[in-house]
């Protein structure tokens, strides 16, 4: 296993699962996503999120809207030019 998969903790592919936001993006709770992607040891809950464009990257103290609730973004970690990355919400 290389570096590589230690700075993209987020799968390529989307689940089923995934829920779409009002700009496009697909988030899913890492703790619903099956995989050895996720080696990083943070104590909130973590969301993975997947975007087409490098201006819908979430940014810290953005609201995020889906269709039945709305959440505050409290940390977003996100390695280069990769269109995806974990978000954690505040409580």
């Amino acid at each position: 296993m290389s570096l590589y998969n230690f700075k993209i903790q987020v799968p390529r592919k989307i689940p089923d699962t995934a829920i779409e936001d009002t700009m496009g993006r697909k988030w899913n709770r890492a703790s619903q996503v099956e995989s050895d992607f996720d080696k990083w040891d943070i104590e909130e809950e973590k969301w993975f999120v997947w975007f087409k464009k490098k201006e819908l990257v979430p940014e810290e103290g953005e609201i995020v809207e889906f269709s039945d609730d709305e959440y505050v973004v409290s940390q977003v970690y996100h390695y280069a030019r990769i269109n995806r990355a974990i978000v954690i919400f505040n409580e």
